[in-house]
C-alpha cells in the first residue's frame, strides 16, 4: 500500500534524506522497539507506548513497510512486524541516539508516562526473570510526587489503576534515585542506605522487582 510522503526537506543531503524517511513522530521509537525486542504483534507495539494511538501506529507501520524497513509476517498464529535487512541499518543510529539521550535523563524529564513505560517494558523484556519474584503482591511506587500502582508475582508484573489498591509493599524514592536505578547506575540497596529510597514491606521482594529495570 502506497503511503503519502510527509513534507520533504528537499535537500540533496544524507542527513535531510534520512529525516525525510525517519523524521515523523513515533517512527524512530517504533524502529527502536523492533530492533531491541524483535518481531512484535500490533497490540504488543501499542501496550508499552500509551501515547501512540492505533490509527497512528497503522499509518507509521504502513509507511515503514512501504519504505522497505519493516515487513509483516505470519508467525505464531498471527501477524507480526519485524525489521527487514535494510531496516536493521538503523542500529547505529539508535545506539547513537541512546548515548546522546542518556545524559538528558533528568528529574525534569521524568514524566508519569515514562515511569509507567519503564515498568511495562521491563515486564515485556524480562519475562523470564519475573519468575524470580517469590510471590504475588500488590505494591505502590512513589517517585517524587508520582504514584504508580503495580501487581507483581511469579511470571507477572503489570501497572494497574484500581481505586481500592491496597499495597503490601510500598516504595518511595526521589526522582533522581529512580533514574539511577532504571539506568543501572545504582542499586536499590545503595539508595536505601543513603535514604534516597525507602521501602515498607519485604525488601527482598522490592529488590527483585527493581532488578528488572
Amino acid at each position: 500500500m502506497a503511503v503519502a510522503m510527509a513534507r520533504s526537506y528537499d535537500q540533496l543531503c544524507p542527513v535531510a534524506l534520512s529525516l525525510d524517511m525517519l523524521g515523523d513522530r513515533w517512527t524512530v521509537p517504533l524502529l527502536r522497539d523492533l530492533l531491541w525486542h524483535g518481531p512484535q504483534r500490533f497490540n504488543e507495539m501499542l501496550e508499552p507506548n500509551p501515547g501512540l494511538s492505533p490509527a497512528l501506529l497503522s499509518q507509521r507501520l504502513a509507511r515503514l513497510i512501504d519504505e522497505g524497513l519493516v515487513e509483516r509476517i505470519e508467525a505464531g498464529g498471527g501477524a507480526h512486524y519485524r525489521l527487514t535487512s535494510p531496516g536493521r541499518r538503523v542500529e547505529p543510529l539508535i545506539a547513537a541516539l541512546y548515548d546522546f539521550g542518556t545524559p538528558l535523563l533528568t528529574e525534569a524529564s521524568l514524566s508519569d508516562g515514562m515511569i509507567a513505560y519503564i515498568f511495562r517494558r521491563a515486564a515485556r523484556d524480562n519475562g523470564h526473570r519475573l519468575w524470580d519474584i517469590p510471590r504475588a503482591a500488590k505494591l505502590s511506587l512513589v517517585v517524587g510526587d508520582t504514584r504508580v500502582d503495580l501487581e507483581a508475582g511469579p511470571g507477572m508484573l503489570r501497572v494497574v489503576a484500581e481505586p481500592d489498591h491496597d499495597p503490601a509493599l510500598r516504595m518511595r524514592m526521589s526522582r533522581a534515585a529512580f533514574i539511577e536505578l532504571a539506568t543501572g547506575r545504582r542499586s536499590l540497596a545503595a539508595a536505601i542506605e543513603d535514604a534516597t529510597a525507602q521501602v515498607e514491606g519485604d525488601r527482598d521482594l522490592a529488590e527483585a522487582i527493581m532488578a528488572l529495570l
